[in-house]
């Protein structure tokens, strides 16, 4: 058989990751880790989202202060902080520029229990923080604030809540007493007293200072049935949304997650929905939908619940697991979630689901954080805490905080923010592309956003047969290409065949994020089935 010329066109990647190893739509990719379609090309003053392949670029903000995971990230309408709940009995505070960092008094946690960021929330006009068998506060944070250690139950003598061990994620326990503030102006939160999950609330009015007194706080709202363990709570309405799961164990499926609704003036809920999976962990409303992440041993689906008995998967990950309570966020249109990879290489790194102006179910990894690559790092907070000021192009959304651990020791934590031109690590594969026969790769165009300058450093791949050959391009830097190309042609060598499929790579490791524009062309040819021209 006579040789012949193919050409492939990469020309979006706006259908996000592919379900499947070797089938997909012609706009979507097999995996990637910190790419975003929906930011702005870097170093650019163009103000659009580029929809092309852009590199994120997060660096860490915390410094010695942080001794531990960070749990939970709180703002309020009362001042510009960014407060953060870690699992070491830390309440620390950030300046709106997040250029400041204090611990904040001794510990939230009394000698009697632990700070291990079990739950915490703002309401108001405190920060409250759950311990293991307590709950203290700290505010009024419009006066002179200052930490109440066990506030439940020596101020307000109330019961002592229950240290029930949950499963961790990565050596980062899942919280046990999670908190939300629902429509009645209660704040709810979550317990098991004598094998039973249970829901308490605060619920508090102004004398002085708004929230200052206790107007009817109550022990065991909320019965749910035995063996169930609440992981989250959220609003659905005028009803309380309570996620829980019977057993948590990392191993052994041990029962069903479930939601329960109640409408909180009814003795018992008056609805219990199962999820398809055995281990839930996270609930989300957001713009009228409540968003649930589940998952088995492996992996997280992301699920809406439509009603009734019914929750819809909008989309699954084949990797990491589902996010801590605190790990999970929204901006526009878009939700997303803190979890972890561990291909093409190991991060704690964020997922999202759709872009700022429009819902979509295609799957991005938005964010890799500064975490060491270790194989145990995770996201274990999420929080939309800045915007853009409108006349700085260079923060453009999405502006999170992300906290993450990676289980190293005395540094082995951090709080990262949007910051261009770091030295985040992105990586992003395509899909396998079925050749059927010999072939050659004789091309590969490669379109950028801007002219090749000083610390772009940018590595292309080529993937044989399922990844058992691979070849290194001549890499993308200023060293290479020293004409400031805005497009490379890479000619892989002449002697190396595939013979069934392939795909080709991008990885970054510069710390001056280089956008790929598109359409990537790459151009090869067949051969007979002896490899003949």
């Amino acid at each position: 058989m006579a040789t012949e010329k193919f050409e492939v066109k990469i020309e979006s990647i706006l259908g996000g990751q592919s379900r499947d190893l070797y089938n997909g739509s012609p706009d979507q990719f097999h995996i990637s880790i910190g790419i975003d379609p929906d930011i702005q090309l870097i170093n650019t003053n163009a103000n659009k989202t580029s929809g092309a392949i852009v590199p994120s670029s997060y660096a860490e903000f915390s410094s010695t202060v942080l001794t531990g995971d960070p749990m939970w990230a709180i703002s309020s309408p009362k001042d510009t902080n960014l407060y953060v709940v870690t699992d070491d009995d830390e309440l620390i505070s950030y300046s709106s520029s997040l250029g400041s960092e204090a611990e904040i008094g001794n510990g939230y946690a009394d000698t009697s229990e632990s700070g291990n960021g079990n739950g915490a929330a703002y309401y108001n006009n405190y920060i409250y923080m759950a311990t293991t068998i307590d709950v203290a506060r700290y505010g009024p944070l419009d006066g002179t604030a200052a930490i109440t250690k066990s506030y439940w139950s020596g101020t307000l003598s109330l019961g002592a809540l229950t240290n029930t061990t949950y499963t961790n994620l990565r050596g980062v326990f899942i919280p046990n007493h999670p908190m939300h503030v629902h429509s009645d102006n209660k704040l709810y939160f979550g317990d098991i007293t004598g094998g039973q999950g249970v829901i308490h609330y605060f619920q508090t009015s102004k004398t002085t200072d708004e929230g200052d007194t206790n107007n009817g706080s109550t022990f065991n709202a909320l019965d749910l049935p035995f063996g169930y363990r609440p992981v989250d709570i959220e609003s659905w309405g005028t009803d309380l949304a309570v996620l829980a799961v019977e057993g948590l164990n990392a191993n052994v499926i041990q029962g069903k997650s479930s939601l329960f609704l109640w409408d909180t003036v009814a003795d018992s809920f008056y609805l219990k929905a199962d999820i398809q999976d055995p281990f839930a962990t996270a609930l989300l409303n957001h713009n009228g939908h409540l968003y649930i992440w589940s998952g088995a041993s492996r992996g997280c689906r992301v699920s809406v619940y439509e009603g009734g008995y019914s929750a819809r998967t909008l989309g699954i990950v084949q990797e990491g697991a589902p996010p801590f309570a605190g790990a999970v966020a929204a901006i526009g249109e878009r939700i997303m979630w803190g979890s972890y990879t561990d291909y093409p290489f190991d991060s704690a790194s964020v997922f999202a689901m759709g872009y700022k102006d429009k819902f979509d179910t295609a799957i991005h990894n938005i964010i890799n954080t500064d975490s060491v690559e270790n194989n145990t790092q995770v996201v274990t907070c999420l929080r939309h805490f800045e915007q853009a000021s409108g006349s700085d192009s260079s923060l453009d959304d999405p502006l999170l905080i992300v906290g993450w651990g990676d289980n190293t020791g005395a540094n082995g934590f951090g709080l990262d923010k949007k910051s261009n031109n770091s030295a985040n690590a992105a990586e992003i594969r395509f899909l396998y592309y079925k050749v059927g026969r010999p072939f050659r790769i004789d091309e590969v165009v490669i379109p950028l956003g801007e002219a090749i300058t000083t610390n772009h450093t940018l590595v292309v791949t080529v993937y044989y047969d399922d990844g058992s050959t691979t070849e290194a391009l001549t890499t993308i830097n200023s060293t290479n290409f020293t004409a400031s190309e805005r497009r490379v042609r890479l000619r892989p060598a002449d002697t190396n065949r595939g013979n069934d499929n392939f795909t080709i790579g991008l990885k970054w490791t510069g710390t001056r994020q280089l956008a790929v524009t598109l359409p990537i062309i790459i151009k090869g040819t067949t051969f007979d089935e002896d490899g003949i021209e």
